[in-house]
């Protein structure tokens, strides 16, 4: 077991700062960069993990402001909490882990094609009834949407729509907006781990609006994807909403049974 006491004072000036100025929660600052020494390795699956008082010194927050960080990396199963015995290191997930779904960069090279994206808009809304439900929050909280349009060699080839809760996640897009992160690096810094998803695919037809963006035909169907996205833990993050282009795009799955499917005859 690691001696953990070397660990709980901060240098001057060291990431272990938290920004005071900042629009996102002091609780889930400290949750991102407590996940964050967790997974360089500072401690190793079962080590004895930092005591609520060792954190609330080390980082100059609230008791409360602990206990919501901390609840955080329970949910995560980062952390393990035992009564009368304290808290310990989880079995943390293996760097480079991969999710069940691709990207939509991934789906556009994997097609032989040169993928690039470009941020349209970003918007603020109350939240519908349906968006509400998905993402786990009461309705008329608001929303952070940004739109995309995804491009195969420089043809459109997707419009993207990605919503999550801007009590949960203020400023989530403004790096990306900005051009100096990727939407991936922004989420791997807010400690946004997607890594699983519910999926329902239909066939629609466009507004006007997005079918010129797309430059698909009057009468050509796009085919419209929704994802929620959810953590190890079933919590609810984002949801995607994709409107693709059926001339260059076809969804393709694959199937595992269990066993013999005795089903198909």
């Amino acid at each position: 077991m690691q001696n953990i006491a070397a660990k709980t004072q901060p240098a001057a000036g060291s990431a272990y700062r938290l920004d005071r100025n900042s629009a996102m929660p002091l609780y889930h600052q400290l949750f991102i960069d407590l996940r964050r020494r967790l997974l360089d390795g500072e401690w190793q699956p079962g080590d004895a993990f930092l005591k609520d008082s060792e954190i609330e010194e080390t980082y100059a927050v609230s008791r409360i402001t602990v206990r919501q960080a901390m609840s955080q990396l329970v949910d995560g199963n980062f952390v393990v909490r035992y009564r009368g015995r304290g808290s310990f290191v989880g079995n943390l997930p293996k760097s480079g882990a991969r999710v069940n779904h691709r990207t939509v960069a991934a789906e556009i090279e994997s097609l032989g094609r040169r993928a690039t994206a470009e941020n349209l808009r970003y918007e603020q809304h109350m939240v519908s009834e349906l968006t509400a439900q998905q993402l786990g929050i009461e309705i008329g909280a608001e929303v952070g949407i940004l739109k995309r349009l995804h491009l195969g060699d420089g043809t459109p080839f997707c419009l993207e729509s990605i919503m999550l809760s801007v009590r949960d996640y203020p400023q989530v897009f403004d790096r990306v907006l900005e051009g100096t992160e990727t939407l991936t690096e922004s989420y791997q810094r807010l400690g946004i781990d997607v890594v699983k998803c519910d999926q329902t695919v239909n066939a629609v037809m466009l507004s006007d609006e997005r079918r010129a963006q797309l430059g698909l035909r009057a009468d050509a169907p796009a085919l419209f994807v929704e994802r929620v996205g959810y953590s190890s833990t079933n919590q609810p993050l984002d949801v995607r909403r994709l409107y693709y282009r059926t001339d260059v795009f076809s969804l393709r799955q694959e199937i595992i049974w269990g066993g013999a499917d005795n089903r198909i005859t």
